[in-house]
């Protein structure tokens, strides 16, 4: 690969247990939510992209969904013994440490996420968004709902202060728990996002609250004191450290100014303290200062996203397109951004064109098409190029080299910098009233005919330069949503929004349909591996074979760290399976 190309992050791959046909998952541990501080200097991270250990020489364990974990997106951290308890997007979980790091315990607490857990003498509590707080006895007590005077339901910080428990809620006013029941502390902000207890030398501790109006004073009244969006909190003695988003980090003491830690990126989630090291979890990554020292960043790294929207194999290289940081090559244990995108680009589409080393990769996405060249550099073309709309859904590379691109408002082909539309446009035409607008799909035959899939329905090309619909109208499909297609010899595999797939057959002029039925089938969520059809839908990856008629589809279990499947491909001998938490590899 060119040298303008590798800047490699090292690829964190968290191996399951599991036996075979477990996937590991290909994830973003720097999307970091919360972190802690263990002992011997490790640290724990909760990420988007998991449950991140890192111990005190730089070596990184991680746990998924495919590992036990509820979700794989990590809330909320709370050490409890030899213990951690987790919060995840979808309940809480409790993880043994140790040399085995394994997930002992899960619970589903109000189906609902859980964004806050405090360990206390009395107890765990988790705080959920939506089903109020939970209490557990003991670790392996069931939980019980709190009962509470107070109308909030969202949970966003919880902290002890004084014998008793406080929960600051994110739509109502901070909350004590007093004989038993949550009671609303009066005068005191409803939008709150962290607490914690300080304790003055000599004098006695005080409440702080983090809301988005600024840091508040708690007690019989809430007191403002530093204007601050204050996401995080944590108190060391009189000290305290806010984890603000737009300021960066900042401390100081309780009662007096707050100054800006250097070496600390501006958007940050959570700040924790214990003995003498410190983390910050960022929206850049974990950020560490062990004994009083300067901060660094932790090792963490991965994809540059893990909502990813598309994957595409050439040979041992993966393209990995994203809905929100651009797109990467994983290669060898390698991933290599791809340089000179938008920081927040969204990639629709993803295709290689020739061979081996010299391949360029293309890139559909939300500001044009783009062009990768072997050296790195980009070129781009938008609508003012020639292509029907910016918002590129859709890429197909042709036997001939050309390129079909579809778009918002239409399909094109691309050679060079040639732009041409795929359907001349009638007299008068506009791009509303184009009947292959919005065209999401492309797939062409071994026999050269072009397939259009569109949100109104699907077009095939015919040897007189004409285009045939087929539609719920013609009744050929159940959906006239095309998302997805799949090309096996004469058969189009055709993946809907809400009709599921249909199987057609071409034979001269004639088209035969079966619909195999299979959910909503997510944009390029078709894939053919060998005689078995693959479908990433919503509610996870599916199969079946695809000859049997009568055959059921089957939910492939731990595919993914995620449930929403977005794209599947076979590179060598495994299946890539991705999804918006990250990737599986089986």
């Amino acid at each position: 690969m060119a040298a303008a190309l590798v800047v490699a992050l090292a690829a964190r791959v968290a191996a399951a247990d599991g036996g075979a046909g477990h996937a590991r998952a290909l994830v973003d541990l720097d999307d970091a939510m919360a972190c802690l501080p263990l002992d011997d200097g490790a640290f724990a991270v909760a990420t988007g992209g998991g449950l991140a250990l890192v111990d005190r020489d730089g070596g990184v364990r991680s746990l998924t969904a495919l590992d036990g974990l509820p979700d794989t997106r990590v809330r909320a951290l709370a050490l409890d013994g030899g213990a951690l308890w987790v919060g995840t997007e979808t309940g809480a979980a409790r993880v043994e440490l140790g040399r085995d790091l394994r997930v002992s315990r899960t619970l589903a607490v109000g189906d609902t996420a859980v964004h806050a857990v405090l360990a206390t003498a009395s107890g765990v509590y988790l705080g959920t968004w939506g089903a109020g707080l939970f209490r557990l006895a003991a670790p392996d007590a069931p939980p019980e709902l709190v009962p509470t005077s107070s109308p909030a339901r969202h949970i966003a910080a919880l902290a002890e202060h004084g014998g008793s428990v406080y929960a600051a809620y994110a739509d109502g006013p901070v909350a004590r728990l007093e004989h038993g029941t949550l009671t609303p502390v009066a005068e005191t902000p409803s939008h709150g996002q962290s607490l914690v207890s300080v304790v003055h030398p000599g004098g006695p501790a005080e409440l702080v609250l983090g809301d988005l109006e600024g840091l508040f004073r708690v007690a019989d009244v809430a007191t403002p004191f530093a204007p601050l969006d204050a996401r995080g909190l944590a108190a060391s003695g009189d000290r305290l450290f806010v984890a603000t988003f737009g300021a960066g980090l900042e401390s100081g003491s309780a009662s007096g100014a707050l100054h800006r830690e250097h070496g600390v990126p501006r958007f940050t989630r959570g700040v924790a303290v214990r003995g003498e090291d410190r983390c910050v979890a960022t929206t850049e990554g974990a950020f560490v200062a062990r004994g009083g020292g300067g901060w660094h960043k932790l090792a963490l790294g991965g994809l540059p996203s893990n909502d990813v929207t598309v994957i595409e194999a050439h040979g041992d290289r993966v393209a990995v397109g994203t809905f929100d940081h651009g797109g990467a090559i994983v290669e060898g244990g390698a991933v290599v951004p791809v340089a000179g995108l938008e920081p927040t680009e969204a990639v629709n589409a993803l295709a290689w064109q020739g061979e081996g080393a010299a391949a360029a990769l293309w890139l559909g996405t939300a500001h044009g098409l783009v062009r990768v060249a072997p050296d790195g550099n980009l070129h781009r073309l938008r609508a003012a190029d020639g292509l029907p709309s910016s918002m590129v859904r859709a890429i197909v590379v042709r036997p001939d080299g050309r390129l079909l691109v579809g778009t918002d408002e239409g399909g094109a082909v691309v050679q060079g910098d040639k732009v041409s539309m795929l359907a001349p446009k009638p007299k008068g035409w506009v791009p509303l009233a184009s009947p292959m607008h919005a065209t999401w799909a492309l797939a062409v035959s071994p026999d050269g005919t072009t397939w259009i899939g569109t949100m109104a329905g699907l077009y095939m090309s015919q040897s007189d330069g004409r285009y045939r619909r087929l539609a719920v109208a013609t009744g050929d499909l159940r959906d006239d949503w095309v998302t997805a297609l799949a090309v096996r010899g004469q058969d189009v595999l055709v993946g809907t929004y809400a009709g599921g797939v249909t199987r057609l057959h071409v034979s001269g002029a004639t088209v035969e349909h079966v619909h195999m039925d299979g959910g909503c089938i997510n944009p390029a969520g078709l894939t053919l591996v060998g005689d078995r059809l693959y479908a990433a839908t919503m509610e996870g990856l599916l199969v079946r074979p695809v000859d049997e008629v009568d055959a059921r589809w089957e939910r492939v279990a731990n595919a993914t760290p995620g449930r929403d499947v977005t794209s599947v491909r076979a590179v060598g001998d495994a299946l890539w399976v991705a999804s918006r938490r990250g990737i599986g590899v089986r």
